[in-house]
């Protein structure tokens, strides 16, 4: 299974185009498996950094928020959805 896009969008499917490319045109592959390896790990790890700031960076907002409202401010929230059923 290979998921692929628009190339412009994830960096991982403008490597599948390449690969299918090549393979459709009959020629040998641009990236070799030990290389793609190496570029996909290196990649993965970027993107779980990224996560984790992105994760990091809303739960600090999100705290200040709540912070700079001071504990005599009601604070009104509305549930939007349930995600566990058995929660409800």
């Amino acid at each position: 299974y290979v998921q692929f896009s628009s190339p412009i969008r994830r960096y991982t499917d403008l490597l599948a185009h390449y690969q299918v490319k090549a393979f459709l045109r009959g020629d040998a592959p641009p990236i070799d498996a030990d290389d793609m390896t190496l570029i996909l790990d290196a990649n993965g790890d970027r993107n779980r950094d990224l996560r984790t700031a992105c994760r990091e960076s809303d739960q600090f907002w999100m705290i200040e928020w709540y912070r700079r409202g001071g504990p005599e401010v009601d604070h009104v929230g509305t549930v939007v959805k349930w995600l566990k059923k058995e929660a409800r």
